[in-house]
């Protein structure tokens, strides 16, 4: 039981993120790891499984506010009953691989700027995987990938913009197919203001996962806009996705001034692919903030009341 593991070798044996660790100690207690020299969380083989447990009772459709004050005999229970072996928690590599297996694939096409061999890929990997992987290991970096190349003349400009609207409307596509399932509150989602813009469609198909009604706002809409559509109806969140293009300064700026005209109670969910837009905002105070959409969606079911 000695602590003796960092926040980055809990998330790669739990398949955890480091935001969603915090999150889940601030928010429901659910381990207590101990200090280090330097401040640096430490924490022991039997924290591990627990959080194991904890993971593979949320993927099986257990909410984390309901199971997360249970001791851990209590959560293998739950596994049992579910036909899982408690002894069996740690991330299984096979998902993973296939993620990788069908990005490069698509990622060969985007390198090659073939729009007909990348619709091949993309449908492929829709029908392969769930709408959150689709998102989070297709669509988001291939976008990213897209939005690089450089625009060397006319015709590579031309196939670029062909990649990025094909990857656009998969991720519209998504968020028609899952938006009948977000019936629940309102969850405002916006992205500085960007119209042509697939992280809008990325955002409002994971609050439509997790039960929400998205609202989109685009058609150049600032944080004025929001906060006042926020204030219409007061148990409305928010999400902001941003753009891979986006400037960290203009992020900080935009989240901070939204910060500022909103209450405490309003939620606020940051996604930010890009690791220098993450520096830059994750430290704004009264912000969730999150590298990818999978994440956010484990963030809006943990600060789900």
């Amino acid at each position: 039981n000695e602590a003796r593991y960092p926040i980055q070798a809990v998330a790669a044996r739990t398949g955890l993120t480091p935001p969603l660790l915090r999150a889940w100690e601030r928010r429901y207690d659910v381990v207590e790891p101990e200090r280090g020299e330097g401040g640096e969380r430490l924490y022991s083989d039997r924290q591990i499984h627990h959080l194991n447990l904890l993971r593979m009772l949320t993927q099986n459709g257990h909410r984390i506010s309901r199971i997360s004050k249970l001791p851990t005999a209590e959560l293998e229970r739950l596994l049992l009953d579910v036909g899982i072996s408690p002894y069996e928690t740690q991330v299984r590599a096979e998902n993973a691989d296939l993620e990788h297996v069908l990005f490069g694939r698509g990622l060969a096409a985007v390198n090659a700027l073939d729009v007909d061999m990348l619709d091949s890929e993309v449908e492929r990997a829709r029908t392969v995987l769930s709408p959150l992987a689709f998102i989070d290991a297709v669509l988001c970096p291939l976008i990213r990938r897209a939005e690089e190349i450089p625009a060397r003349g006319p015709v590579v400009q031309a196939a670029a913009l062909g990649l990025i609207e094909l990857l656009t409307e998969a991720a519209r596509g998504v968020a028609r197919v899952v938006g009948p399932l977000g019936s629940g509150r309102a969850m405002v989602v916006w992205n500085l203001g960007s119209v042509r813009d697939a992280s809008l469609a990325m955002a409002a198909a994971t609050a439509s996962l997790q039960g929400m009604r998205a609202e989109i706002l685009h058609d150049n809409a600032d944080g004025q806009d929001i906060a006042d559509y926020v204030h219409a109806e007061p148990t409305t969140s928010v999400v902001v996705s941003l753009p891979c293009h986006v400037d960290p300064d203009e992020a900080f700026d935009a989240l901070s001034g939204l910060r500022q005209r909103l209450e405490r109670e309003h939620l606020i969910f940051c996604v930010a692919p890009i690791p220098e837009v993450f520096a830059r905002v994750e430290d704004i105070p009264g912000l969730e903030v999150c590298a990818n959409f999978r994440d956010l969606a484990e963030l809006i079911d943990t600060n789900r009341s």
